[in-house]
């Protein structure tokens, strides 16, 4: 079930899907469909874009079609000339394949393994196009995969589609979330993201999320924090999910996994006297329960200050991160 949006339509609506979906592929100019809603023409057009990150030519961002009495005639806006874009797929494709079968030969083969190398190469050559957020025409490419490949820098929508469709290629069912996230200043904005399933549950990553978060000296770092969250952890700064997917569970976590998921004092003093004596990043997150108190950043910062202080430095420079709606922490040595 990869096709996830095509999945979630009526019968007329998928034979659209499918008029429109074969037109593109075959690189037409336009497409006669039948007549339908304004929006849900728009659904249709977004569903294919979030079904085929393949799909990259195209800018799905506005709906061009023409109406008469009897059907409409829908007009794909193309971001590459004709003259040029067999080659433009032939080096992208090339290109995808390198990558793909980098992942899949250096992760050990197992679904997180290769999930997390993905995540990281994503984290470690990508960065965010924050031009094209603020002004879409600077950069169409930025919300494709084509951003990601040729230029290593994309938004959200452009780094899910990335993810789905690298891990897709590797036989792992992912697909992309759209909704909206809350940023630190409160503002809201709409925002896209993966599901992925591992066994019999669905986990929520967010690469780009990851890739946004600096040290607390402005370094590019390679967190966790948004590695395979469980529905109520990702609410705590996204919401609005266009999916039906039901994650509840945490066991595939990465702080989890890596015995990083601290629900005591006790754990959280070893775990930095451990941390500290190998004089490496790392990072950790705090399990939230009802019984979490309210200052439990303060109680962070401070138990990191004192296990510095306890441990010594051997003359680096510890700095502590933090993303406090996760309640996860990152530590940089200097």
């Amino acid at each position: 079930m990869m096709d996830y949006y095509y999945e979630q339509l009526n019968f007329t609506e998928r034979r659209i899907y499918k008029s429109i979906y074969v037109s593109i592929v075959n690189k037409e100019s336009y497409v006669y469909i039948a007549h339908i809603k304004k929006e849900n023409l728009e659904k249709i057009y977004i569903g294919i874009s979030y079904d085929h990150p393949e799909i990259y030519y195209i800018d799905f961002s506005t709906v061009n079609y023409e109406i008469d009495s009897c059907r409409i005639r829908l007009i794909f806006e193309y971001l590459f000339s004709r003259g040029i874009l067999a080659t433009i797929e032939n080096k992208t494709n090339q290109e995808i394949e390198r990558i793909v079968s980098v992942m899949s030969s250096n992760s050990g083969k197992g679904i997180i393994q290769i999930e997390k190398s993905i995540h990281d190469y994503m984290v470690n050559s990508i960065s965010y196009d924050y031009e094209a957020l603020r002004n879409k025409s600077m950069n169409r490419c930025s919300f494709n995969i084509y951003g990601v490949i040729n230029n290593r820098l994309a938004v959200c929508e452009g780094i899910a589609k990335f993810v789905k469709l690298t891990l897709n290629k590797l036989g792992i069912e992912c697909f992309i979330c759209g909704g909206k996230c809350i940023l630190e200043n409160e503002k809201i904005e709409d925002h896209a993201w993966n599901v992925i399933k591992i066994e019999e549950d669905y986990y929520h990553i967010d690469v780009t999320w990851d890739i946004r978060r600096d040290d607390a000296q402005n370094k590019r770092i390679v967190p966790y924090d948004y590695f395979n969250l469980d529905d109520a952890n990702i609410s705590r700064d996204h919401f609005d999910f266009n999916m039906s997917f039901e994650c509840t569970s945490m066991l595939y976590n990465y702080h989890a996994i890596m015995g990083r998921f601290i629900s005591g004092k006790k754990q959280l003093i070893q775990l930095l006297s451990d941390g500290l004596a190998l004089g490496k990043d790392f990072s950790f997150r705090i399990k939230r329960t009802i019984n979490t108190p309210d200052n439990i950043d303060d109680i962070v910062v401070e138990t990191f200050n004192e296990s510095v202080k306890y441990n010594g430095t051997n003359g680096k420079q510890y700095y502590l991160s933090a993303n406090k709606s996760q309640l996860t922490y990152y530590v940089t040595v200097g």
